[in-house]
């Protein structure tokens, strides 16, 4: 059915922009697939799960094997190919994989042969995957004949007893002759004791109890339930199977941590749970029903209430089960790589316990609180179940396709934190703990929801009558209203901290102002460039508060006059300007800033500014990370946008949406004529920086250049970095960091993280000896590199001082094959040259000209410091990660590297 339905799709109903793609009827390319994948994974799994049904008569057998290999397949055998493994280990891979795609994708589909190859060529099959297609064939045959042969054997007589059995039939022959006869047995038995006098009452039981005896009761059920032992642990290997196999930078093996670990299965968890958490929580619900046992259960004095509670607490013990396991599992996996790959992360449950205590605990129990309300309200399975699985897809429809989720609307807490060991959920602490509370509100509404709409007795159409009147109804009303109050009033306070926050649709209706102003006018005009930066920043994280002081020495590059020219500064407080040295108000054009006062060609003039701003300010929208931040983890600070520094004209990415963009502009054949301007940070040519920051004692703090000045004073650090050599553009990065030195370089480290800190400063090192030979002498002082908080993955090499992320290198497995570390550290390097001293221009292929020449540079300093095995190694690393970026790029004009 499905091969004759996707014919008639692809043929029948053809049209013009499908035939670009879809190649000529043949039936061998519907039967031929049809054949060589399907059929021998039917006959496999088929085969297997008879045998299993025949022989050990537990259904929850038959269908474990094939549910396994299905997740199996999808998670591992297809997906997980990261570029160091070997051709033979792969290979190996390609033959146990039932589906047969593996081999397709690995031999055929990988390389992109074109949409006329395969719709005309053919796909040969190499022996070994025909073999294997037969031996899954085969397998399948076998398993049928053993189950044939098994069954034949239980119905040629009856067995003789077993071992067992015949022990136990000697024991009961014995008891009974030692005993003597029946009669007498019957005839030794006590008086009967009428039941009066045993003086029995019947006394309800308190609240506490019975929610403690229901409980019990649930909990004894459920370990009887053969699906607990199947999803469980097939929710596990879903959950595990993407940590355990997941990659790094440059497909380098990732260094599995703790909270890297809790923080990665939360969605996972959180799906899959919620999903089994409605299944058992109506089953729960509906089993009085279906067992006939309603009358009598709900006329016991139990409270409604208690029956409710104890339900929902004896179902939420699965995933306290799974919560559990998973602990258990995912600290024997670190083990495992203590013990066996020489891993120095330390065994710790703490950031299990608060990661999944914080995000997933609240989460299932609002989930169980919703369904007893929903299947109280209905009072019907199926129901129940469709508006709890339409729930959860709407749920993730507005995380995909509706713009996410809120503070208020996430109640799964989906992508809502992001773990860092330099500090516990550094940017979104405040708005998760009320997004909690608010939850666990909710909670407390539905649950009393369900007892008001749980019904013990069946409903009586004149008492539904009676209850919607408008009296019943506002009685009713104010008895909601404890309950009600809270939730309203954590949501409404939720609501109004979002939209006051950076994310917030007034901050997107700002920039749109912004673009709708300025856009016409502003774009593409000409801007004086800076030649010398002096700031002065203080900073305090705890706060997230910055306030700067700073002026910019700019000058008129260009052969014309300029009449007036623009800064955009970003959102500040208490914003002030000065013009060589004298206060002025510039025209606030919804954002840009516009100075009229003319600058002849090669005029100079010096432009103050002082602002203060709290940065990233309020609460974000939903969750998720951050590239630049002030935090009581680390700062961040870049001069890629008007976040710290004003940015000297129109900034064309501000206010752009998939409403309002546009192409990139055509270049024309000589753009590389003459002095291109910088691709990122300030415009015009290289310019001198001094920049002074003041903070906590603690923190440390980096930017470009050489550090001339560092004092301490009342608890405040400040230190002066000047640049010993015109930059293209400049940050800031502060940390709480331990310092490792080389030769004229420096990683600046957080305390825990020394897993590759020897490769680094090796990196560091080779890199500024041999890169200064092969392509230009190093200008500045010192090459040092700065760790910041895993709330973004990325790395930049800015002049002298460059970011890492915690996810990036420092927490990257690194071996003598892999040496991830080295790789990373040595591009990032590499940048120092491709990107700020020989190729600072934008244009076409301007980027891809600083990564390809980087790329090149990270091979060469392989093969010299690791030899030519490891860049054979590293080459292979860096073409899956540049072969898409390539593919895109293509049609653009780019630099031809030799």
């Amino acid at each position: 059915l499905h091969l004759t339905m996707a014919a008639f799709f692809n043929h029948a109903l053809a049209d013009a922009a499908s035939a670009d793609y879809i190649g000529p009827f043949s039936l061998a390319n519907y039967a031929v697939p049809a054949l060589a994948f399907g059929m021998p994974v039917i006959i496999f799994l088929g085969g297997i799960a008879f045998a299993t049904g025949t022989i050990t008569r537990r259904p929850i057998l038959v269908f474990l094997f094939p549910v396994v290999v299905m997740f199996g397949t999808l998670s591992f055998l297809i997906s997980w190919s990261p570029s160091w493994l070997s051709p033979a280990v792969n290979r190996l891979l390609m033959m146990v994989d039932p589906s047969g795609y593996r081999w397709l994708n690995e031999t055929w589909l990988k390389v992109d042969r074109g949409v006329e190859f395969y719709n005309h060529g053919a796909i040969g099959f190499d022996t070994g995957f025909v073999l294997s297609r037969f031996v899954f064939i085969l397998a399948g045959l076998a398993a049928v004949a053993i189950s044939q042969r098994h069954f034949g054997r239980s119905l040629s007589g009856v067995a003789a007893p077993g071992r067992l059995s015949r022990l136990r039939q000697t024991i009961t022959h014995r008891i009974w002759r030692d005993s003597g006869d029946a009669g007498n047995v019957i005839a030794s038995a006590p008086p009967r004791t009428p039941l009066a006098d045993l003086g029995m009452a019947t006394v309800p039981t308190g609240l506490f109890r019975t929610v403690g005896t229901i409980a019990a009761a649930e909990i004894r059920e459920l370990l009887t339930r053969p699906g607990l032992y199947l999803f469980v642990p097939l929710i596990m290997i879903q959950a595990t199977g993407n940590i355990v196999t997941s990659v790094a930078a440059f497909d380098a093996p990732a260094l599995l941590t703790p909270g890297a670990m809790a923080g990665q299965m939360v969605n996972t968890l959180n799906l899959l749970v919620c999903f089994l958490l409605l299944f058992y929580m109506v089953e729960s619900l509906q089993r009085e029903y279906s067992t006939g046992f309603a009358p009598i259960f709900y006329a016991t004095p139990a409270r409604t209430g208690a029956i409710l509670m104890g339900k929902a607490l004896g179902t939420s013990l699965v995933g306290a089960v799974i919560l559990g396991a998973m602990m258990a599992l995912c600290l024997v996996i670190l083990l495992w790589q203590q013990l066996f790959n020489g891993s120095p992360v330390a065994l710790s449950a703490w950031p299990f316990l608060v990661t999944w205590g914080a995000v997933l605990i609240p989460t299932f129990i609002v989930w169980c609180s919703f369904v007893l309300a929903v299947f109280g309200l209905t009072r019907n399975r199926y129901t129940t179940y469709a508006v709890g699985i339409a729930a959860i897809i709407y749920t993730m429809y507005r995380q995909a396709f509706g713009g996410g989720l809120t503070w208020v609307t996430n109640w799964l807490g989906w992508s809502a934190v992001r773990w860092s060991d330099m500090g516990l959920f550094p940017l979104n602490s405040k708005p998760f703990f009320w997004n909690r509370m608010f939850v666990l509100s909710l909670a407390v509404l539905f649950v009393s929801l369900s007892v008001r709409w749980y019904g013990r007795r069946d409903h009586d159409a004149q008492r539904v009558f009676q209850r919607i009147q408008p009296r019943a109804l506002l009685w009713s009303t104010v008895r909601l209203l404890p309950a009600l109050i809270v939730p309203v009033g954590l949501g409404v306070f939720l609501w109004m901290n979002v939209e006051r926050g950076y994310q917030s649709e007034a901050e997107e209706e700002l920039q749109k102002d912004y673009w709708r102003r300025n856009f016409a006018t502003w774009r593409d005009s000409k801007q004086p460039a800076p030649e010398h930066v002096d700031l002065d920043v203080e900073l305090e994280p705890t706060r997230r508060w910055m306030r700067v002081e700073g002026t910019y020495r700019l000058q008129n590059q260009h052969d014309v006059r300029l009449d007036s020219w623009a800064v955009t500064p970003g959102h500040a407080d208490n914003l002030s300007w000065t013009l060589a040295g004298e206060e002025i108000e510039a025209d606030d054009r919804a954002g840009l800033h516009v100075f009229d006062h003319a600058l002849e060609p090669g005029e100079v003039v010096e432009l103050g500014f002082s602002y203060e701003r709290f940065f990233p300010k309020g609460y974000s929208r939903g969750g998720g990370g951050a590239g630049e931040f002030v935090l009581d983890a680390g700062v961040v600070l870049t001069s890629f946008g008007p976040q710290w520094v004003p940015m000297i004209g129109y900034l064309e990415q501000v206010g752009i949406d998939e409403d309002n963009q546009f192409e990139p502009r055509d270049y024309p054949d000589d753009f590389y004529e003459g002095v291109t301007p910088n691709g990122f940070g300030l415009q015009g040519r290289p310019y001198t920086t001094r920049i002074r920051v003041t903070g906590p004692e603690d923190f440390h703090f980096n930017s470009v250049g050489v550090l001339t000045e560092s004092n301490v004073s009342e608890g405040r650090r400040t230190v002066v970095w000047e640049s010993d050599h015109p930059v293209t553009f400049f940050n800031l990065v502060g940390g709480r960091w331990d310092v490792r030195e080389g030769n004229g370089t420096a990683i600046y480290y957080h305390p825990e993280h020394t897993y590759n800190i020897d490769e680094m400063i090796e990196a560091l090192d080779a890199s500024r000896k041999y890169y200064s030979e092969w392509f230009y002498p190093y200008p500045w002082q010192l090459l040092k590199l700065s760790e910041f908080p895993a709330l973004a993955a990325y790395a930049q090499g800015f002049p002298t001082n460059i970011t890492f992320s915690e996810a990036i290198g420092f927490l990257t497995k690194s071996d003598p094959r892999s040496r991830a570390a080295f790789l990373v550290t040595a591009h990032e390097s590499a940048h120092q040259w491709w990107g700020n001293i020989l190729t600072p221009g934008r244009g076409p292929g301007g980027n891809l000209l600083s990564e390809g020449m980087s790329h090149y540079a990270t091979l060469m300093l392989a093969e010299q410091q690791l030899g030519i095995g490891q860049r054979i190694e590293t080459s292979k690393r860096f073409e899956s990660r540049y072969a898409n970026r390539r593919q895109v790029d293509s049609e653009r004009p780019m630099v031809k590297i030799d």
